[in-house]
């Protein structure tokens, strides 16, 4: 019985051994979108930084794995190159953490302002951020509420001129005796002097939305209570928490009652000579690294519920964890409060 299987030889081509060959071992999802798309990101923005990989919609880490068994590339029959090591992508949140700040150094600070000197292009700030564009553009809407100068260039107000400009829509609204519920944007704007009328209507759409009548908005009581509260916390760091929920009220319009709730992952309560403080503590300045951050979150405060602790752990939480208590118990240790059946968790190192 002849045996019909076919011999192929091969050589070591002449270009042997070539490195600049790296293997990626990708799933479905980020084939489609190779296919769909054309492309994929490998992203570092400064030197040391972990390689991250990107699709138009994910943001996934580059991990190194090796195989016992070596991998030959060929071309035509010729061996270019042995290899042992590939890269496994590995799903991850998208690291935005950086975005404000790179915004806030080329902020909009005043009623007039240069358009070549402020904001940014789209294709920039792809450049300077470990995320996906989709995930990046949903950021800048949804969670930094940017300003377009331009259908491609972004900015935001300086932390000032943000606060200049809230300032005088409430006390346009307290001078004309209109109700926060019940306000005509139009009239407000026009009669706020100031020379960018569209800066005005940007930060009003922020902290207001539409009632059912046409022109009329409502303020958020939410979202000015958060704003006046962080406002106050910026600048003192740390009050005692009876004198902050005074200082608290004295800035908020009549009728709007602030919860410390409301600051969760801005700030959190600490103790100190056996009282309670308000100190600043804003998840969104804090490292990406998860050992660093947990290792800042114990220093501030050595003992943390659940409930605290999720504003801060859920920015960094990988893809593919399916337990936040898996993970936090990576870096730390779950112990019963005495006298409560209260679990908090207690530095690990």
């Amino acid at each position: 019985m002849s045996d019909n299987k076919e011999i192929i030889t091969v050589t070591f081509g002449d270009q042997y051994p070539n490195d600049n060959f790296k293997l990626l071992e990708i799933n479905n999802e980020i084939l489609q979108d190779l296919n769909l798309n054309g492309r994929l990101y490998i992203k570092g923005v400064d030197k040391g930084d972990e390689a991250i990989l990107c699709t138009s919609d994910k943001t996934y880490i580059m991990k190194s794995a090796h195989t016992s068994n070596s991998m030959m590339l060929t071309r035509d029959y010729a061996i270019l190159s042995l290899q042992q090591l590939h890269y496994e992508m590995i799903e991850i949140p998208p690291r935005l953490a950086a975005l404000k700040s790179i915004l806030l150094k080329r902020a909009i600070d005043s009623d007039t302002y240069d358009i070549n000197s402020v904001g940014y292009h789209l294709s920039e700030l792809e450049s300077l951020v470990q995320a996906s564009n989709q995930q990046l553009k949903q950021y800048m809407d949804s969670v930094l509420n940017v300003y377009y100068i331009e259908n491609d260039k972004a900015s935001l107000l300086s932390d000032r001129y943000h606060a200049r400009i809230v300032d005088l829509i409430l006390t346009e609204i307290t001078i004309n005796g209109w109700s926060y519920q019940s306000i005509p944007i139009d009239e407000c704007v026009s009669k706020i002097e100031v020379k960018s009328k569209s800066l005005l209507d940007y930060i009003f759409k922020i902290y207001a939305s539409k009632c059912q009548e046409d022109g009329y908005y409502k303020l958020n009581s939410d979202l000015i209570c958060i704003f006046r509260g962080k406002q106050i916390l910026c600048e003192n760091k740390s009050m005692e928490m009876s004198k902050f929920m005074e200082s608290w009220i004295d800035v908020l319009p009549i009728g709007f009652t602030p919860k410390f709730e409301q600051l969760s992952g801005i700030a959190i309560t600490t103790t100190k000579s056996s009282k309670p403080f308000a100190t600043y503590f804003n998840q969104e300045e804090l490292t990406i690294v998860p050992k660093d951050r947990m290792t800042l979150m114990f220093k501030q405060n050595p003992k943390w519920t659940l409930p605290d602790m999720l504003p801060y752990i859920k920015p960094i939480l990988p893809a593919n964890e399916k337990s936040i208590e898996t993970f936090i118990l990576k870096f730390a240790r779950a112990t019963t409060a005495p006298g409560t059946k209260e679990k908090i968790y207690i530095s690990r190192y």
